[in-house]
């Protein structure tokens, strides 16, 4: 609250970082709408960038008499790991579009969001988009990640530089980024966000140099074929390649190929698998199981345990998150 008696709030902030995650349905110009007419916000243009703010007169919270019962706490279900493939998409393909506003344009989009990490910090979900662009004139707030499932993405950056990204690749766009965002072919992508509440890059790193990297398979194959196995126990043989870590590590991710393995695992971390070649099959201690083959992803989040399965080797990007 201001010494004016007024509230001020971004509304585009508001909207996509709580209205949705609580399952508002109402679209993003109807619900701004409904605020102007029921709790008559004012929508101002505030500081030099000219930012769209919306202000609502204070206001005394309602007395709560409601005795309410005491109810047992829900059952956590985060320790399960979810399976992305065809179906998945599937389900994306059959959502309607609906106008959002990313903060620095509009779009006519759907999106289902899979996982969600204990501190709201990092997410990952599905996300289809119509052609159409967006000027990041503003440092990118986030680390996103991208994996095309269909359609073609284009970015410019401040300096000119052009590149782009098409179905079956990956693109990561990292925190302080600024330049052009453009899809060119209606797209399907899973993705991935670091830094929902907070995230840093440490700021010596060459985030363009990140933003340029193309996650294609035949790329990810040449360069773990150039690197020699590590000889671990019980004679796994792994090879990696980290590509990104934000400044604590809390979010980083890269390259990992293994020979056959089975190894009784337990997650301390929050994890999103993707398989370029080969298959990883998971076996939870209640004995469901997942198979993971290529062009699919698996979720994996912290306290799952289990049986993590390579049948004959494999190659797989991955991306951790590990606040702790």
């Amino acid at each position: 609250w201001t010494d004016d008696g007024y509230h001020h709030f971004i509304f585009s902030k508001f909207y996509n970082q709580f209205l949705i995650r609580q399952r508002w349905d109402v679209n993003y110009s109807r619900t701004a709408q409904m605020l102007k007419e029921v709790c008559s916000c004012e929508d101002k243009r505030i500081g030099k960038d000219k930012i769209s703010v919306f202000r609502v007169k204070q206001f005394d919270k309602k007395e709560d008499d409601y005795n309410q019962k005491e109810l047992k706490p829900k059952e956590d279900t985060r320790n399960g790991a979810e399976l992305i493939n065809d179906s998945s998409i599937e389900r994306l393909k059959s959502m309607p579009f609906s106008e959002y506003d990313s903060g620095y344009g509009l779009w006519d989009s759907a999106d289902i969001e899979l996982f969600m990490s204990q501190d709201e910090n990092f997410s990952i979900g599905l996300w289809k988009s119509k052609a159409g662009s967006e000027e990041i004139d503003t440092p990118y707030p986030y680390n996103v990640f991208f994996l095309l499932k269909s359609g073609e993405i284009v970015t410019n950056t401040t300096s000119g530089e052009s590149n782009k990204f098409v179905s079956g690749e990956g693109l990561l766009i990292p925190k302080g980024w600024m330049g052009t965002f453009e899809i060119t072919k209606d797209l399907e992508a899973i993705y991935f966000y670091d830094g929902l509440v907070a995230t840093m890059n440490d700021p010596d790193r060459d985030i363009y140099s990140d933003a340029r990297l193309n996650y294609r398979s035949d790329f990810i194959m040449n360069s773990m074929a150039m690197k020699k196995f590590d000889e671990g126990k019980n004679g796994l043989r792994t090879k990696e390649e980290q590509t990104f870590n934000n400044a604590d590590e809390s979010f980083s991710l890269g390259f990992w190929e293994s020979s056959k393995a089975n190894i009784p695992s337990d997650w301390t971390y929050d994890e999103f698998m993707y398989v370029i070649s080969g298959q990883i099959l998971m076996i939870d201690e209640a004995g469901n199981s997942s198979e993971i083959n290529p062009g699919e992803g698996i979720i994996v989040p912290t306290g799952w345990k289990g049986d993590f399965i390579v049948p004959q080797g494999v190659v797989k990007i991955w991306a951790i998150y590990d606040p702790n």
